[in-house]
């Protein structure tokens, strides 16, 4: 468990940089945020919960298979097997991050015009 600690150690500056994010998304919705704002928000805050869950599942993972005394080959696959939804939640929040400036700056680029 000590492992699971380090690990969100580790993560602190992501933490607060997600945490930064949602909180100018949730400033800028209050503003009058449309759509981008919105996209803004559930990306920062899917990549949030993906740093936060990460290492909470990898450490239950180890911890349960230590026990089991199983091969370092089965442990492997496994982790695979649980890293494979944060893998989706990750490419998901950073389609809706991206997405999100697209549409602000591509608006932006109209009004220009």
């Amino acid at each position: 468990m000590a492992e699971i600690g380090l690990s969100l150690l580790r993560n602190i500056p992501d933490l607060v940089a997600w945490l930064t994010g949602i909180t100018l998304a949730i400033i800028m919705l209050r503003r009058g945020g449309a759509k981008a704002e919105k996209l803004l928000l559930i990306g920062c805050g899917l990549m949030l919960a993906v740093s936060l869950i990460n290492p909470l599942l990898t450490g239950l993972v180890k911890w349960l298979m230590s026990g089991r005394g199983m091969s370092n080959i089965t442990t492997a696959q496994t982790m695979g097997l649980v890293r494979l939804p944060l893998a989706i939640l990750s490419i998901a929040a950073l389609v809706c991050l991206i997405w999100a400036f697209w549409l602000k700056f591509r608006l932006k680029r109209r009004e220009a015009t």
